[in-house]
């Protein structure tokens, strides 16, 4: 993952000092939040640590990308660009022919990453249909599975044959238009309990999310309603699931879970924190005992600026991603 090889291959230029610039955003101006205790919400005790997080983001993409720029002279660089991305460099500090794209790759990645933390991409910062500010979410149960419909307000829809009901996405007829219609078709196919497919709807993006029976979210409801962050209901194997990123809704959504804020997910909270254990800051120290939980923050820019089809998980933890 790119996340951790960069943690790693740029390692030396963050252990001196990281300075947090006066004029870095915040995450109340990069994302939508919610406060208190909602569905979703980040917590009085998490808001502190998502904001230390994202200082760790904005400075490992910073010196990353200005590691990037001296690399024809940097021969520990050149090195770590060979060893962790088969990126290979001649003599005179040049990339190869043959790997200049994997290198454009790299530097792209973090650069749109950089072009998010600094709000200079439309994309997250012009209100427009299917744009603007992305919402950032405490635990997934800002999501809840249902059958009922909504329309595009948010507003419940009547069942036609009874209006003293919500109209249920898996009975509701039709309407000719196409986007509702596909989403109908979708929740309609199969027969219960066996369907093909389930709804997750948001009451803050007054959006749905639809996935197929084998990705359903795990939960014993209604004691424990479905949640895509209960990995530890995950049969028959549980899952530990610190982060996701969601790109099929009006709005781009970043969910951090319950178990990234625990040592589960990464040994130390921040960048900072790693650096003032001794083990931990020995050059040469295994990823998995030496990084930081903000990493979780950084992994998931880099799906949300790229696109998580683009840049598809291959671990469950960050340190061990190949």
């Amino acid at each position: 993952m790119l996340s951790l090889h960069t943690m790693k291959l740029f390692r030396p230029l963050i252990l001196p000092a990281l300075v947090w610039g006066s004029d870095a955003a915040t995450i109340v101006d990069l994302f939508n939040t919610k406060g208190g205790t909602g569905l979703g919400a980040c917590s009085a005790t998490q808001v502190p640590i998502v904001e230390s997080w994202l200082q760790d983001t904005v400075e490992l993409v910073d010196f990353a990308l200005q590691g990037l720029s001296s690399y024809k002279t940097d021969r520990f660089i050149q090195r770590n660009l060979g060893a962790f991305f088969s990126i290979r460099t001649t003599k005179a500090g040049n990339v190869f022919a043959q790997d200049q794209a994997k290198f454009a790759t790299v530097e792209k990645t973090l650069q749109v990453v950089q072009d998010f933390l600094y709000q200079r991409n439309p994309q997250w910062t012009v209100e427009g249909d299917g744009t603007g500010k992305p919402w950032l979410f405490c635990n997934s149960d800002w999501q809840s599975e249902t059958e009922d419909l909504f329309d595009e307000q948010g507003n419940p829809v009547l069942d036609p044959n009874d209006n003293t009901k919500q109209a249920s996405l898996r009975t509701f007829p039709l309407t000719g238009n196409i986007a509702a219609d596909q989403l109908l078709k979708d929740m309609q196919q199969g027969t219960p309990p066996n369907w093909d497919s389930f709804a997750y709807y948001s009451t803050d993006l007054k959006d749905y999310v639809i996935e197929v029976a084998a990705n359903r979210y795990p939960g014993n409801p209604p004691a424990t309603p479905r949640s895509w962050c209960n990995g530890h209901l995950v049969t028959p194997d549980a899952e530990n699931r610190f982060a996701l990123t969601e790109s099929r809704l009006t709005r781009d959504a970043v969910t951090l879970c319950p178990d990234a804020f625990t040592t589960s997910s990464e040994p130390f909270e921040t960048i900072d924190a790693a650096m003032a254990d001794p083990a931990a800051a020995r050059l040469g120290t295994p990823l998995n005992d030496a990084s930081p939980r903000s990493l979780t923050l950084f992994h998931e820019l880099i799906h949300m600026t790229t696109g998580p089809d683009q840049t598809p998980d291959s671990a469950s933890m960050f340190s061990v991603c190949p």
